[in-house]
């Protein structure tokens, strides 16, 4: 199976080194990835290690990046033009985090947003998630170790429409490349 990742690589390498055959890392920011890349740049500007792998991947990971992106359209792009037709995206994102410019952080997804972005990007939602609760988000902010909780209190879970209303840490989702999409189509279709 070939695996690529946005950003520091290290969920495919601690979680699925076995199973990936080939391990792509596309990051601007870190000194760790394989390929510097811009994610908030047009596929068509994409580094020639990148474009050669387009349409390749099984399995996209992206993991707390879209934060960071200015263009998250542009990111969902080079995301999809990275994955071959019915190849899987991973995606994570947080909701509830302090301000963590590494060296920006621009945005903060709802489950509706997630689902509405990997739809317009060209992709069947199989799962969307809303993970963590109130107690987790008021600890988060006070600064209190998750180590002073049981699994129970933090472990709590919504799941797309489901989330409306609830309070929740951070967006999970996994998606199924049914279709290649330009910048322009995902533009249109979510903004």
């Amino acid at each position: 199976m070939d695996c690529a990742e946005t950003g520091d690589g290290h969920f495919l390498r601690a979680h699925w080194n076995d199973a990936c055959k080939v391990h792509l890392t596309v990051d601007a920011f870190d000194n760790n990835a394989d390929v510097k890349m811009d994610l908030n740049l047009a596929p068509n500007q994409a580094p020639q290690e990148v474009k050669a792998a387009f349409g390749s991947m099984d399995i996209v990971v992206s993991h707390q990046v879209f934060e960071h992106l200015k263009a998250p359209t542009s990111g969902i792009v080079n995301l999809n033009s990275l994955l071959k037709q019915g190849g899987f995206l991973v995606f994570t994102t947080p909701f509830i985090v302090p301000d963590h410019r590494c060296p920006t952080d621009y945005f903060r997804y709802t489950t509706q947003a997630v689902e509405e972005l990997l739809t317009c990007a060209g992709f069947q939602v199989s799962e969307v998630k809303g993970l963590g609760s109130l107690l987790e988000n008021l600890a988060y902010v006070a600064g209190i170790p998750a180590s002073q909780f049981g699994a129970a209190d933090l472990n709590l879970e919504c799941s797309g429409v489901d989330c409306r209303n609830k309070q929740y840490s951070e967006v999970a989702a996994l998606g199924k490349k049914i279709s290649a999409v330009s910048l322009d189509d995902v533009k249109r279709c979510w903004g």
